[in-house]
């Protein structure tokens, strides 16, 4: 799956059983499996709701008036 070469952080290092589907150049699509995911640190906690108190503020800033936050699938 295309992570750019970044392991996943998640709250445990439990993959999804569900698949990706991948379409190739001519069009075909496959499934593949979720990149396995690493646990999340606690030291790490912080940090993470910093970078999202920060995208609401930017987002804020830019004028949107909602921001959703979307962690399905075990990620975050």
């Amino acid at each position: 799956m295309n992570t750019g070469g970044v392991t996943p952080i998640a709250p445990s290092a439990l993959r999804s059983r569900e698949y990706a589907a991948i379409r190739d150049e001519k069009g075909n699509i496959s499934e593949v499996d979720l990149v396995g995911p690493r646990a999340l640190e606690l030291h790490e906690i912080p940090g993470i709701i910093e970078r999202f108190r920060h995208s609401a503020k930017l987002a804020k800033e830019a004028g949107f008036d909602g921001v959703e936050l979307h962690a399905a699938n075990g990620y975050l």
